[in-house]
């Protein structure tokens, strides 16, 4: 639920759409445009790939102002799937 309040303030803040349909397309897009700016391929990642691309998006939520235990954990949670592959 905090995700879901913090996501819409930011949304707010950035002047985006907060419906859960938008919401989903912003996240898809931004993973998209993530395998992109890695040279990786969206629908056949390779577990570099995979890896290259959570730190691109753990770099970009910095800059967004994502405070740093939040990227860790949630890059943390993904290293630990990608582990599994």
């Amino acid at each position: 639920m905090l995700h879901k309040v913090k996501l819409f303030f930011v949304q707010k803040k950035a002047n985006t759409p907060h419906g859960e349909k938008d919401v989903i397309a912003s996240i898809i897009a931004a993973v998209k445009l993530a395998f992109s700016e890695c040279h990786g391929d969206f629908d056949n990642p390779s577990k570099e790939s995979l890896e290259q691309v959570v730190k691109f998006l753990a770099e970009r939520a910095a800059t967004w102002g994502t405070p740093k235990d939040i990227i860790d954990h949630h890059a943390s949670q993904m290293h630990k799937v990608i582990g599994r592959l």
